[in-house]
């Protein structure tokens, strides 16, 4: 061991030279570095080298040190990396050169990046699914666009910051030896996540079709995981794993043909199978109350397109974007769609050509093979808005699967369609006329956002509390009521997660003094108008309502009624029948409606003289209705008696007796709400569901001169009496001579004013409508109603410019007013400059009406005055009722 230790010593003592070493650069001309083997290609003094690498990154470019080593000194080797130094000492080159374009797909090298780092879409992060522990998993935060705004989707930790959001799914497995569930994960239109179970399979036969469908009001999936019986834990790893990412599916709509479905920019509803028709409501400042249908164009059109103007356009709701044909708009042009299903239609609506020497005359063909089409007789021309519309008994086509929009003749121009847009003869729900039935998903509008809604389910004839089991599988969902009529329990659902729902008691109904209404707050009640049943008793098969001796005063059977939780403004109508049954001297019975019993005030007394026989046709009538605002107990009788009979029997028949109770201000309820009404119809009490008006307004009349309103001076005069009405209504009457009233507020523009029609009585040769003005008579713009001697009505506007003559323009007729419809005037055009009005009529129950424009010659003053006008033709001819306004 010596001798060893002395023969390295004496080799370590002799002087040895130092290997030199040189500069180099990693990498070939091209960038190639790897040469294999551990090698690398390295240029030493404008050549390149194959030397060997072992502790150097192997970087294009990299700066490093070669030459040889005493271990090896016949191999060339990368020795380290060489830090050079520029102008100024104090700016030292990195160690590690710049080099993402050797990860990038496409960076240098003779094919690409030479160390490219694959990216995987499960890479990113935001509502990432991940294994967290055990059989939870976690979802890292993300934020996600919901219906109404921006939500974030995270738990918070102490300091309120974002962290993942766990989900334990110990108990969303399987119990059952060799078998396998996928369990969906997903965020509904609230917010909330969302676990779905999927079918139990064999864990050998588990396959992505076993993923079950998302909920009705998904908003978005997140993942799929899956889950077998005795896992400890859920893993993600190269060999296997128990995480579907389904953030980011593919979807496309090509066909074989190379052809697409089009359609534009249409919505996709997640909740219907592909071919259902989808709802969608103007996401544009176009006013429109009723639901277009969103074209699947299944085929193209008949001529040439232009290319960027497909056919498409016409459906993505903007007036900027068009189909064009390569040819003017000549007869055997079309477009058609395919709505997948027949459809009744109520209304066509084209806009084209903004050019009147391109616009086509058109005629809408239907189809029911799509092979055969008849020629309807909506037709249109305009080249500006046009829209033709198509009411019962009028221009009804029907209901068909396939339409076509054939130009008939046109101009010389290119052939422009900037959207094309159907309606259903029958309305969503909440948006218009009512449906039959409300289930089904409804597309509504909020800040100009679509939203998907979908009805809860309430129960309100249960016997027996909730459990657990009554959930999303029997079609509940959170905010659903149950109503323990039994046990007199109201209960609402926190979480109706299949068998785990959660319930929370509400309140206690306690029947025997008031009625809970499930659908408002205490005191939300809705006025409700008399149903007046006008019938003949004919004294045959009727019941005796004041026996011998009948001059005795006595409720009549069935009307004494008692609303079961009185707020004030009861409504009582009623409509009795009577006739006597003694021949000879006229008799005459007194009718009287009382507060509270027999010997209460008189709220209202009538007095008929009866015929002397009973036969068919001598029965008289007590009918009519009031208002009481100072309600006590809430109790109503209907009296009679007879004067100078003491032995006559009074007969009465088709007793209608009806209270119903009501807010002080029963307009003032939301409109464009479905409310209930606290009835009580000849002894029962009912809840009854009603649909009112169609928008929100901001002020209504609650004095004779509403604060902001001013009558509007000569021409115009202010009407002899005022009258508030209910609370809500203006009533105008006492004229003596032919007259104009003009009851206005100042405007600063006239976009965005509704007003509700008002509910009048008229007599013909009078009117009574909307004006705007520039504070004089010279110029203005007016709607009205003018009443017809038939009992009909018609739709007119008057237009006065620059102090000339007013032009009067019929714009409708139609066969009954319309009381709680809304008129919309929208100002078209530069304001003020060159603009004119057109009118619309929104509302449920009917469709939406485009009443017509006050059109050429447009407008060139600046409006200052809108409001009420009226017009009477001579004395005492009218009186009329106005209701709201809004300017939101």
């Amino acid at each position: 061991m010596k001798n060893l230790r002395r023969e390295f010593n004496d080799r370590l003592n002799q002087k040895q030279d130092a290997l030199p070493a040189m500069p180099g650069v990693l990498g070939d001309f091209s960038g190639q570095v790897n040469a294999g083997g551990g090698m690398v290609y390295v240029q030493v003094a404008q050549t390149v080298e194959v030397a060997l690498c072992l502790t150097t990154p192997k970087i294009a470019g990299l700066q490093v040190w070669v030459g040889y080593t005493p271990h090896q000194p016949d191999v060339l080797q990368v020795l380290g990396q060489r830090v050079g130094y520029g102008t100024s000492a104090s700016q030292p080159q990195p160690g590690v050169a710049a080099h993402a374009a050797s990860h990038e797909y496409m960076g240098t090298g003779p094919i690409g990046g030479t160390d490219v780092v694959k990216v995987q879409l499960p890479q990113f992060m935001p509502l990432r699914v991940f294994p967290f522990s055990g059989l939870t998993v976690a979802i890292y935060p993300g934020i996600i666009r919901g219906s109404l705004n921006y939500l974030l989707i995270a738990d918070t930790n102490a300091l309120g910051m974002p962290i993942p959001k766990t989900l334990d799914m110990t108990y969303e497995g399987t119990n059952v030896v060799g078998k396998a569930v996928y369990v969906l994960i997903s965020i509904n239109q609230a917010g909330a996540v969302v676990m779905t179970r999927g079918a139990e399979m064999d864990l050998t036969a588990l396959a992505l079709s076993d993923i079950p469908a998302p909920p009705a009001d998904t908003l978005m999936v997140l993942a799929a995981v899956r889950l077998y019986y005795g896992q400890d834990s859920i893993a993600v790893n190269r060999n296997s794993t128990d995480i579907i990412d389904l953030r980011y599916p593919i979807i496309h709509n090509h066909s074989a043909d190379g052809s697409s479905g089009g359609g534009g920019s249409g919505m996709i509803d997640p909740t219907t199978a592909i071919g259902d028709l989808i709802f969608r409501e103007y996401a544009t400042d176009l006013i429109k109350g009723e639901n277009a249908i969103n074209l699947n164009y299944a085929s193209l059109s008949a001529s040439s397109e232009v290319i960027g103007h497909e056919v498409g356009y016409v459906t993505d709701w903007s007036l900027t974007t068009y189909w064009q044909a390569g040819v003017s708009p000549v007869a055997g042009s079309y477009i058609d769609v395919d709505l997948g299903a027949a459809v009744e239609l109520w209304s066509c609506e084209l806009v084209q050509s903004e050019d009147p020497a391109s616009a086509a005359i058109w005629y809408l063909y239907y189809s029911d093979d799509g092979v055969t089409y008849v020629q309807s007789s909506l037709y249109g021309g305009s080249a500006s808005y046009e829209e033709v519309y198509n009411p019962a008994g009028g221009t009804h086509v029907g209901a068909h699967r396939y339409y076509r929009i054939y130009a008939d003749s046109g101009g010389t121009g290119p052939w422009k369609i900037f959207e094309w847009r159907l309606y259903r003869a029958v309305a969503i729900a909440g948006l218009g006329r009512l449906p039959a039935s409300l289930n089904g998903d409804v597309l509504t509008l909020v800040s100009g956002k679509p939203a998907w809604v979908t009805p809860v389910l309430n129960k309100t004839d249960a016997i027996t509390a909730p459990t657990i089991y009554d959930d999303s599988g029997d079609g509940f969902s959170a905010n659903s009521v149950w109503l323990d009529i039994t046990n007199k329990r109201a209960y609402i659902c926190l979480d109706a997660t299949v068998g785990a729902a959660v319930w929370k008691e509400i309140t206690e109904i306690d029947t025997a003094n008031y009625m809970i209404n499930p659908m408002t707050t205490a005191g939300d009640m809705i006025y409700q108008p008399a149903n007046l049943a006008l019938a003949n008793s004919d004294a045959t098969g009727n019941k005796i309502i004041n026996e011998s001796p009948s001059s005795t005063e006595r409720i009549i059977p069935i009307c004494d009624l008692t609303i079961p939780n009185p707020l004030g403004n009861i409504t009582i109508a009623w409509n009795v029948w009577v006739s006597m049954s003694q021949l000879g001297t006229q008799k005459k019975v007194m009718v009287r409606l009382r507060r509270d019993s027999v010997n209460g005030e008189i709220l209202w007394s009538q007095e008929k003289t009866m015929a002397t026989d009973s036969v068919a046709g001598h029965d008289q009538q007590f009918t009519s209705s009031m208002v009481d605002t100072l309600v006590t107990t809430g109790r109503y009788v209907l009296t009679s008696d007879a004067t100078g009979a003491s032995t006559v029997a009074i007969y009465g028949d088709t007793r209608t007796f009806t209270i119903s109770g009501a807010t002080n201000d029963p307009s003032r309820l939301p409109i464009g709400t479905e409310g209930q009404v606290q009835t009580v119809l000849s002894g029962q009490p009912a809840w009854e569901n009603h649909f009112y008006r169609g928008r929100v307004f901001s002020e209504d009349f609650r004095a004779n001169l509403p604060s902001g309103w001013a009558w509007a001076a000569s021409p115009f005069v202010t009407p002899p009496t005022v009258t508030l009405v209910d609370n809500t209504i203006l009533r105008w009457t006492g004229y003596t001579a032919a007259s104009r009233s003009f009851l206005y507020k100042a405007i600063t523009t006239a976009r965005n004013y509704y007003l509700l029609c008002p509910v009048y009585r008229l007599s013909a040769a009078n009117y009574v409508g909307w004006r705007i003005d520039d504070g004089s008579d010279n110029n203005y713009a007016e709607y009205y109603h003018a009443p017809q001697s038939d009992g009909s009505f018609s739709l007119l506007k008057k237009v006065r410019t620059g102090g000339g003559a007013a032009t009067e323009t019929l714009l409708k007729n139609y066969p009954a007013p319309i009381p709680w419809a809304t008129l919309y005037p929208y100002v078209v055009g530069t304001q003020w400059s060159d603009w004119y009005v057109d009118f619309y009529l929104l509302g449920p129950g009917i469709p939406t009406v485009l009443l017509g424009s006050t059109g050429a010659p447009h407008f060139a003053f600046t409006p200052t005055r809108a409001g009420f006008v009226l017009s009477v033709s001579a004395a005492n001819y009218l009186f009329a009722d106005i209701d709201a306004w809004n300017n939101a």
